[in-house]
């Protein structure tokens, strides 16, 4: 009996599979080789080899005291945050609700990153203290 596709089939004997290479057949697999080669695979690809230095994001804050800021008005400041190195992926955000401040941050070099704030509201922002998180990939 012939099934036009597999998945209809409850089960369809070796020989009953049609173009197969001619020099295949369920004689020549050998399991435990490639059950072996899977393991080494999964190993490599997944698993801890020894070779990968485990990475972790840490958070760091921080707090900068600013004066009134006009609408669309920068204010930068350079913080030192100890095991960030220059070229490390940072996120930074502010940590109080301020829906009119936006921040960036960029490390300049090792141990230091500068934020950079911009007032993108309607009016002035007050001034005060602004606290910052700083998440960055130890390791990187």
């Amino acid at each position: 009996m012939r099934y036009p596709r597999a998945d209809w089939a409850a089960n369809v004997p070796w020989a009953g599979i049609t173009g197969k290479p001619a020099n295949l057949d369920s004689s020549s697999v050998d399991l435990a080789q490639i059950r072996a080669q899977i393991a080494t695979l999964q190993s490599s690809i997944g698993g801890w080899n020894g070779s990968i230095t485990a990475q972790q994001w840490i958070s760091k804050d921080v707090a900068s005291t600013i004066g009134t800021l006009e609408i669309f008005q920068p204010y930068t400041e350079i913080f030192s945050v100890v095991g960030v190195q220059r070229g490390c992926p940072l996120i930074v955000n502010v940590v109080e609700d301020n829906q009119w401040i936006i921040c960036n941050a960029q490390c300049i070099s090792d141990n230091s990153v500068r934020v950079t704030i911009l007032n993108v509201g309607p009016g002035y922002a007050r001034p005060g203290t602004i606290t910052f998180r700083i998440t960055y990939l130890a390791n990187a």
